[in-house]
């Protein structure tokens, strides 16, 4: 059964609902099945474990003191598993389908009552529901064989045989009273075992709801990683082509430069007849006052802008007197 759970809690590997549901019945039955065919075994056991004190050779001072540390069993459980076995004997091997509850209830009933049970079918059938329902009639029934116990006690005369046959029943009910409340306590017992059972898979599943949210915020930050690598990537790349095209951008301009230069070489070319030397000094002045305009607009200084138009003022008046 440790088996079946340590692989369970091993396989991790989500499933669907009818997968579970498929897997937790294959399970049921593995480990009714175990349960069934180790009773046999363990009220034969423990009977002899009790009867010939042999827990003494283990070191435990008693039999309760063994089934609680060392068995892990309650004494009225073992206690349980020992009386099925002394009431079924050879006979339990086959009907210990039943279950250790239904077969310890039904040691309180007569071999016939037990034997009609089994055959009948009822055995199998009966639910807990039913069971309470039992247990609280047959206590209505046990009380009301005290009340009668009681009322025949205090008479002073000997008990007759109506009365003997009431306390001997009384006493049959009580017996099988407290078996059925016994049987009761073991399945409230195992109904809190279930409990803890599915509690257990509840924690497993929620470990693997923690673990896959793990994976997936682990890939969701590599994601995010490897988009941060590839937009600083991006930007070096746009940085790179940017630089390089300022850098041609400059190299353009150099070779405008040249370009200008050398057109600017070829036009300062003195001629060789005074009439086109006339012409060429004329378009390099043309030029140079057209320079000295620009260079005019530029002055922020009003002060300096004045000087600067009072100096064109007079070199055209100059020019103006040369020319007549």
């Amino acid at each position: 059964m440790n088996e079946i759970i340590q692989e369970s809690k091993q396989n991790q590997i989500p499933q669907t609902a009818k997968e579970r549901a498929a897997l937790l019945d294959s399970r049921i039955k593995a480990n009714s099945q175990i349960a069934a065919e180790s009773l046999v075994a363990v009220g034969r056991d423990l009977k002899a474990m009790r009867d010939e004190k042999l827990y003494a050779e283990l070191g435990y001072e008693s039999f309760e003191d063994y089934c609680n540390i060392k068995a892990h069993i309650s004494l009225r459980g073992a206690y349980n598993f020992i009386k099925v076995y002394e009431t079924y004997g050879d006979k339990l091997a086959d009907i210990q389908h039943l279950g250790i509850t239904k077969l310890v209830a039904m040691t309180a009933l007569e071999p016939e009552e037990r034997l009609e049970l089994i055959e009948s079918g009822a055995a199998k059938d009966l639910s807990t529901r039913e069971l309470e329902k039992k247990i609280e009639e047959m206590q209505k029934k046990c009380d009301q064989l005290t009340l009668e116990l009681e009322a025949a006690e205090n008479k002073e005369s000997k008990p007759s045989e109506t009365e003997t046959l009431l306390i001997k029943q009384n006493k049959e009910l009580f017996n099988e009273l407290e078996a059925l409340k016994s049987v009761q306590n073991k399945q409230e017992k195992s109904d809190s075992q279930e409990k803890e059972r599915l509690k257990d898979e509840i924690e497993v599943l929620k470990k693997q709801n923690k673990d896959l949210s793990n994976i997936y915020a682990k890939e969701a930050e590599y994601k995010r990683k490897e988009l941060e690598e590839a937009e600083k990537k991006r930007l070096e790349a746009e940085k790179n082509h940017t630089a390089e095209i300022e850098k041609l951008k400059e190299q353009i301009a150099e070779a405008e430069k040249n370009v200008a230069l050398q057109a600017s070489a070829k036009k300062h070319v003195i001629p060789d007849t005074q009439k086109e030397r006339v012409k060429f000094y004329c378009e390099e002045c043309l030029r140079a006052f057209n320079s000295a305009i620009e260079a005019f607009d530029k002055v922020e200084d009003e002060k300096s802008k004045t000087k600067c138009k009072n100096a064109v003022s007079t070199m055209v008046k100059k020019m103006e007197e040369l020319i007549k």
